[in-house]
C-alpha cells in the first residue's frame, strides 16, 4: 500500500494561519488536489480539516462525491456524512486494502501528516508551495516527529505554483 501526503503551504512552511485560516493558499491549488483526489479515488482527511471544508459550503462539498472518504478521528462519527469514520491511520489504510486499493491520498492537517509518519505508514510526500510568507501558522507537521529523510522524484512548476514530490525514506 502506497500512502501519499499531499498539503499546499506558504514558502515558509505553514499551512494554515494559528486559527486555521487558510485564505493565503491559491485556488489553483485545490485544483491540484482534485486531481489527485480523481487519480486516487480517495482520500483521507482529519476531522478538523473535513470540518473545516464542509464549512466551505457545497460548493466544495460536490468535489467528495464518489470519493471513497475517510475522517480519521477520536470523536464521536457524525451520522451527517458519507464518510466512513477510522479511529487511526492503520485503521484507514486496512480500510482501503480491504476495498482493493493499493495507494491513498492522505492530505489533512499537522496533526493527521504527523500520525501517519509516526506509524511509519507515509511513503511519499507531495507539496505545493504558495507564493506567499506568514508570520506564523500551523506547520506541515508536529514537533514530536523525528527527522524526515527525502528523495527528490519531481518538481513542476504549475503558475506561480511550486509543485514537489518526495519519496520519504525509511
Amino acid at each position: 500500500m502506497e500512502v501519499t501526503i499531499l498539503m499546499a503551504l506558504s514558502l515558509n512552511g505553514f499551512i494554515a494561519r494559528p486559527d486555521g485560516d487558510e485564505e493565503f493558499l491559491s485556488e489553483k491549488g485545490w485544483d491540484i488536489m482534485q486531481s489527485y483526489i480523481k487519480e486516487y479515488n480517495n482520500l483521507v482527511w482529519g476531522r478538523k480539516t473535513y470540518e473545516t471544508v464542509l464549512g466551505w459550503g457545497e460548493e466544495y462539498e460536490k468535489y467528495l462525491e464518489n470519493v471513497n472518504l475517510v475522517v480519521v478521528s477520536s470523536k464521536e462519527k457524525s451520522t451527517n456524512t458519507s464518510a466512513v469514520y477510522c479511529q487511526s491511520p492503520k485503521e484507514a489504510v486496512e480500510y482501503f486494502q480491504n476495498k482493493g486499493m493499493d495507494k491513498v491520498l492522505v492530505s489533512g492537517g499537522a496533526t493527521l501528516n504527523t500520525s501517519f509518519v509516526k506509524e511509519g505508514l507515509a511513503d511519499e510526500l507531495i507539496l505545493t508551495y504558495n507564493p506567499v510568507i506568514i508570520p506564523n501558522g500551523i506547520n506541515l507537521f508536529g514537533s514530536d516527529i523525528a527527522d524526515l529523510n527525502l528523495k527528490l522524484k519531481d518538481v513542476k512548476i504549475i503558475e506561480d505554483l511550486v509543485h514537489v514530490k518526495y519519496e520519504i525514506l525509511k
